[in-house]
């Protein structure tokens, strides 16, 4: 496999490369029927009036190998995809590829363009390279109900692409938790966290959970990053026009919390995410539920834990961060666009959902409350846990934005500073939109 970076390369290969894929991007849109860009709208209500029994077109018996490129494991992959698959369409073989060795840029160059793609951070490489599709028309061809999906994490999808267009189908998402040790509230006698508590009465409680006892540091409370509280709030580091917008209400908001969390005497968690488990020190840990189950070696059996809601803000009592997941696309040059569909379409039926869900693998994006019901049924991990915490409050749409990476970086380093020098909110949002748009006209003179 090539190792050539795309910055290497010279500005007349790049652009016959790009012409060739960009080409085949205009015959594929043929294939499925109409031009993405004229359907969308007309398409998607058409699928929305669809229900789940509506007759679907039959999928072709012809012998087919489908090259998907994917973030989860091989091991994911055979027992949650290849083998499903294989059993509904015996014709289909699905050929596994890693993003991880296989990064976007270089199926470019080897022209290895996979016929579906899973996963979050490939997303951007799709859209960076201009591979993304509208599956709006095969979503009319073949009846495919949307209503099905969480709102939210349709919406999230929709922001992957550039004009509105509907580039893929959320495959699970992640869920935002509380995740909290009852072994420490137990020792100090604190009742433990309940569902619905506003970010106000988390941290009064992550406050009191803060202390040394027994010659042993015990902090209070844990957040994985602030993208959480940003997610939350559904705000953005650009405006509609490029211009970074970080000095909002909204951001001043997430900027209070973030000292808030800071000013908690003594509060020093250690371990990151999983410190509630490998170190047993750290009351309080928020995030991401699935992210803590894809790492169970790290879940000490030993400690005795439990669910709550994610912390709410008292403006939007209902509403938590997004934690979208992955989502199914289609390149615009696969040659197998129909049956690729097909399978995503079996892939999303609340048969392989299920497989998916009672072990704790993934939280499904459909909206089915018996598939909530079923996340951890058959995982001895979650037995006896208020699991249904999770379901509890609505999801906001998540923000997807051009720049993510640099964003967030200055934003990482502009968080970080402003607390570690206790620097007024007002200075330290300030500067930190000045660095975003300096770092972003650099990228754009490149």
């Amino acid at each position: 496999m090539l190792r050539t970076s795309l910055a290497s390369l010279s500005p007349l290969f790049m652009l016959a490369v790009m012409s060739i894929w960009l080409g085949g991007c205009g015959q594929g849109e043929q294939q499925a029927g109409d031009t993405a860009s004229s359907t969308t709208a007309t398409a998607t209500a058409g699928a929305t009036a669809a229900n789940t029994t509506a007759a679907k077109e039959p999928a072709s018996t012809a012998p087919v190998t489908l090259k998907v490129l994917m973030s989860p494991s091989e091991d994911y992959f055979n027992q949650f995809i290849a083998a499903p698959v294989k059993a509904k369409f015996p014709n289909v073989t699905m050929q596994y590829y890693d993003v991880a060795k296989h990064p976007v840029d270089q199926l470019v160059m080897t022209g290895e363009i996979p016929d579906i793609y899973n996963g979050y951070y490939n997303t951007y490489r799709m859209k960076e390279f201009q591979l993304q599709y509208d599956l709006t028309p095969l979503i009319k061809k073949y009846n495919f109900n949307v209503t099905r999906i969480d709102d939210a994490l349709m919406q999230s999808t929709k922001e992957f692409s550039v004009k509105g267009e509907l580039d893929g189908l959320p495959a699970n998402r992640n869920g935002a938790t509380t995740v909290y040790s009852k072994d420490i509230f137990d020792k100090f006698g604190v009742p433990y966290p309940k569902d619905g508590m506003t970010w106000d009465d988390m941290l009064s409680l992550a406050a009191k959970m803060t202390r040394t006892a027994d010659g042993i540091e015990y902090s209070g409370f844990h957040l994985n990053s602030y993208l959480h509280i940003k997610r939350e709030l559904g705000l953005s580091f650009f405006d509609a026009n490029g211009k970074a917008q970080v000095t909002t209400p909204g951001w001043q908001k997430l900027a209070q919390t973030m000292k808030a969390i800071n000013a908690i005497p003594g509060n020093n968690p250690k371990g990151g995410t999983y410190g509630i488990f490998t170190n047993k020190n750290i009351a309080i840990d928020v995030g991401g539920l699935v992210s803590f189950l894809h790492h169970q070696d790290q879940i000490s059996p030993q400690v005795n834990w439990d669910i709550a809601t994610y912390p709410v803000f008292k403006e939007a009592p209902e509403s938590v961060p997004s934690e979208f997941g992955n989502i199914y696309a289609i390149p615009g040059q696969s040659k197998n666009k129909d049956i690729a569909f097909q399978i995503i379409d079996y892939l999303l039926s609340d048969e392989v959902q299920k497989m998916i869900a009672v072990g704790g693998n993934e939280m499904s994006s459909l909206k089915n409350p018996e598939l909530q019901k079923a996340f951890g049924s058959e995982l001895p991990l979650l037995k006896g846990k208020n699991v249904a915490a999770i379901f509890k409050l609505k999801p906001t749409a998540q923000r997807v934005e051009d720049n993510y990476s640099t964003a967030n970086s200055v934003m990482n380093k502009a968080l970080a500073n402003m607390l570690a020098k206790n620097q007024d909110i007002n200075t330290a949002l300030r500067e930190a939109e000045e660095q975003l748009n300096k770092s972003v006209a650099e990228l754009n003179s490149r």
